[in-house]
């Protein structure tokens, strides 16, 4: 009867505990995220520094190698918007810079793997889109904004973006004109997104990522995105969430948000995720709330008659 009683016991105190541990390890968790955030940033800024204002995780500045490059031969980064590899430079971490397509498929697959590049509630693995393709590996967790990383010329996006073709056809997005990737370019820096973790490449029909390794990929292929402000977004997708008409029965926001109460089909916000800023701060935000547009396009785009 006393072995009960205190079997008793324990199983009420482990009850009682459980839910305050979820609690603590959540927290730190978070905790965790932010400063991996914080430090992105902060070697963003100083490679902002060193290069006169320009920003990396652009064709036109860290990813030229890429953008003039071919798929056997590219040095130093594994995409145009490949902001891993010159922010782990800045940061000092060492790695295979050989431009052979065994390098970049190897460099790619291990700065994914590094903790200063990933949130501890990642736990997701992505197969390959495309070509070339590479081993399973640990999904991306920090998704580049990646609006902020072309040129413009006559108010439509340059021809380092890949896929101007849509922009053209459909006019729902005009960014400023004379827009270069530069700090001083992008606008208030304490309300624009630099990276924020997601999970890309995510979609309701496959309930699974894939990442593409593609030297040219549209949209920042495995390494940006555009923002969950747009509906065919693959980092964030919240077509899933309620009032945005999706009648898939998986919901990607399992995958995308990787904080906050992550319930299929739950309410918008509820969802959570972590934002580093180009001023150098780093802010939690629910998915709704961090659907604003203008947090992810630079002063002066025009999207749907919002003029940001």
């Amino acid at each position: 009867m006393e072995l009960l009683v205190v079997i008793g016991i324990i199983a009420i105190l482990v009850s009682v505990l459980l839910p305050a541990l979820s609690a603590a390890r959540k927290a730190s968790n978070n905790v965790k995220c932010q400063a991996n955030l914080r430090s992105i940033v902060q070697a963003m800024n100083m490679y902002v520094v060193e290069s006169k204002g320009w920003l990396p995780g652009s064709a036109l500045t860290t990813g030229y190698p890429a953008w003039k490059g071919t798929q056997a031969k590219c040095p130093q980064v594994s995409h145009i918007n490949d902001w891993q590899a010159p922010i782990a430079k800045i940061m000092r971490i060492r790695f295979n810079e050989a431009g052979d397509l065994a390098s970049r498929t190897e460099r790619f697959v291990y700065l994914m793997n590094r903790p200063e590049f990933n949130c501890p509630n990642n736990d997701l693995i992505a197969e390959p889109l495309g070509t070339p393709t590479f081993p399973a590996t640990r999904a991306q967790s920090y998704v580049l904004a990646v609006q902020f990383m072309y040129e413009t010329n006559g108010g439509k996006w340059a021809s380092t973006d890949v896929d101007v073709g849509e922009h053209t056809t459909y006019q729902f997005h005009d960014p400023p004109s004379g827009y270069v990737p530069k700090i001083t370019k992008v606008g208030p820096p304490q309300r624009k997104i630099y990276i924020a973790c997601g999970a890309k490449y995510t979609d309701a029909t496959t309930a699974s990522v894939r990442m593409p390794l593609t030297l040219r990929y549209d949209w920042g292929g495995a390494f940006g995105d555009r923002g969950p402000w747009y509906n065919a977004n693959k980092a964030w997708d919240r077509s899933q969430a309620p009032g945005n008409g999706g009648t898939s029965s998986f919901d990607p926001r399992v995958l995308s948000y990787k904080h906050g109460k992550t319930y299929p089909k739950g309410p918008a916000d509820t969802f959570r995720f972590n934002a580093g800023f180009f001023d150098g701060h780093v802010e939690a935000m629910g998915d709704l709330e961090g659907s604003d547009p203008a947090l992810w396009n630079p002063k002066g785009t025009h999207i749907v008659g919002h003029l940001f």
